[in-house]
């Protein structure tokens, strides 16, 4: 299943998402595998921008709690890099 601007798309539709050789670059890559049970779910990934690689786990009671600690633990994750980005450019630290 393929995602678009956040709505979904099946395999199956007529036609690619995107013309073939027009899409942009590969910027981030993020591969996950999510197990669950109905009574707990969990989760094991890596997420890779440019020359870092994260390794990605959690544990949840369902899959949309798990869903929720994944974002929370990826935005934290991408707030941290930015300071440290800005503070290296800016302060030259």
């Amino acid at each position: 299943m393929a995602i678009e601007r956040g709505l979904s798309r099946s395999a199956s539709e007529d036609g690619p998402l995107v013309e073939p050789g027009a899409e942009p670059p590969i910027v981030a890559r993020c591969v996950v595998e999510v197990r669950s049970d109905g009574s707990l779910s969990i989760a094991r990934g890596v997420f890779e921008l440019e020359d870092e690689r994260v390794v990605l786990e959690g544990v949840g009671r369902s899959p949309s709690e798990l869903l929720s600690m994944l974002a929370r633990g990826a935005f934290t994750h991408a707030r941290t890099k930015l300071k440290s980005v800005i503070e290296h450019k800016l302060l030259g630290t």
